[in-house]
């Protein structure tokens, strides 16, 4: 349960946050974990004791379609990847990512923090799909038509990945320095513009 919900928090599911709140309120005080999430929820939403009314009903019914938009493609992947290939796996999994629309999610949290304020997050957020798909390429390439368990799977990805940094262009190798040329210190540049030089005329 707990891994299910930091999924649902990264903003990448299909769930809007209110959506989110409901799953999760549930799941609190019911206590889901484990092999609950595959069967049908049928207790109150409100908790023990409380008499069902045709709004609770109503209520439960969308809790158990939230529910079911989480764990039915989580579990198509899982059956999916059963005893597949390393290059197999890293397919179904892009395939997921790709229907769940993840790099537009990303693509929509980089201009929320670029507009917010948090370039270097922005500029960050921007590389972690580029960063993904460079990483499930390696996979395919490493483990190509060996077969692996989905354990053994996210286990390499996980560490893969966990090697790979992700990191903005320091301001100092992307910017335009101006001042006076008997104050001015910089390595070397690629180009100068000195303004107000004429040919002779040094200003």
């Amino acid at each position: 349960t707990e891994l299910i919900m930091r999924f649902l928090k990264t903003g990448l599911s299909p769930l809007r946050i209110e959506e989110i709140s409901l799953l999760e309120a549930y799941v609190l005080i019911w206590q889901i974990d484990g092999r609950d999430w595959l069967n049908e929820w049928t207790k109150h939403p409100e908790g023990l004791g409380v008499q069902f009314t045709d709004k609770d009903e109503a209520t439960l019914k969308q809790i158990n379609e939230l529910r079911q938009a989480v764990v039915n493609p989580l579990l198509s992947l899982k059956e999916t990847i059963e005893n597949s290939t390393g290059r197999d796996c890293a397919k179904d999994l892009y395939e997921l990512l790709v229907d769940m629309d993840v790099r537009t999610a990303l693509k929509d949290y980089a201009l929320f923090l670029n507009n917010s304020g948090h370039l270097p997050y922005a500029l960050e957020c921007e590389r972690v799909w580029d960063i993904l798909m460079s990483s499930l390429d390696d996979m395919a390439n490493l483990l190509g038509d060996e077969f692996y368990s989905p354990k053994e799977f996210f286990a390499i990805l996980n560490t893969l990945i966990s090697s790979r940094e992700i990191g903005s262009i320091p301001k100092g190798l992307d910017a335009v320095t101006i001042g006076s040329a008997d104050r001015i210190r910089t390595s070397p540049p690629k180009v100068v513009f000195v303004a107000g030089a004429n040919e002779g005329d040094f200003p």
